[in-house]
């Protein structure tokens, strides 16, 4: 990908909203993340409608951390209404942003 150029192999339109709650500690932040995006063609082999992705993902930081979609899931093959349920706790690490990090 090239500076300054959107990447929209994935996704060509979208939007993302990220809530903190900083009432713990700093190793236990919790977030929710809202995402909300149109798939690209590529994707058309999974799903035909190109339905857009419309999910909700809260994670926790900590030795007891998680993330979890509360609404939609990011499944090119499960129905858009299907709830995604828990990750793993590699891609609930990968999914925590820090606040002015």
């Amino acid at each position: 990908m090239t500076p300054g150029y959107a990447d929209n192999t994935i996704a060509t339109a979208g939007s993302q909203t990220i809530s903190y709650n900083l009432s713990g500690n700093a190793f236990d932040i919790s977030q929710r993340i809202d995402r909300a995006y149109m798939i690209s063609e590529y994707w058309y082999f999974g799903r035909a409608q190109l339905q857009p992705m419309n999910v909700s993902i809260v994670v926790r930081g900590g030795p007891q951390g998680y993330g979890c979609y509360v609404k939609g899931n990011e499944g090119i093959y499960q129905d858009p209404a299907q709830l995604g349920g828990y990750t793993d706790r590699e891609s609930s690490s990968l999914m925590r942003t820090f606040p002015n990090a």
